[in-house]
């Protein structure tokens, strides 16, 4: 089942942050990653995001990148100043390359364009995911 890590012969629930500004889009990410068994908080802005990143640990942070307040670039560039290291997915409808390609000079660890298949996000986070597992296997 996706959203489960093994950990010394038990389950772990991996936890996911998700910032997106359109409330549809949101409930419907949130959706999609509570069904595959990922504990899921969504949020309306990057501000919001920033603030629960201060409080909580997660796992992956999937976030849009034109938002209100603090974008999903700003978002990124304020974990990343801060030497937060947690996985982070951007998505946008965005169809420059020059913000797909900031997004990645600056730490993201992948992107998803609008508009996306249930599928295509899934597998985007459980690739992401993966990665991070391995990362930390090997350390």
């Amino acid at each position: 089942m996706f959203g489960m890590i093994k950990t010394f012969g038990r389950k772990v629930r991996k936890k996911i942050l998700i910032a997106e500004d359109d409330p549809t889009m949101r409930k419907l990410m949130e959706l999609q990653l509570v069904r595959q068994g990922y504990d899921v908080t969504a949020v309306e802005d990057g501000r919001q995001a920033l603030l629960l990143l201060q409080q909580e640990k997660f796992d992956l942070v999937i976030s849009d990148i034109i938002m209100p307040f603090v974008s999903g670039l700003e978002l990124l560039n304020s974990m990343r100043k801060a030497k937060n290291d947690i996985a982070i997915i951007l998505c946008s409808s965005l169809k420059s390359e020059n913000a797909v390609s900031k997004a990645f000079e600056i730490g993201a660890n992948g992107f998803i364009p609008k508009p996306y298949s249930s599928q295509d996000m899934l597998s985007e986070v459980e690739l992401i995911l993966n990665r991070v597992e391995q990362r930390k296997a090997a350390i």
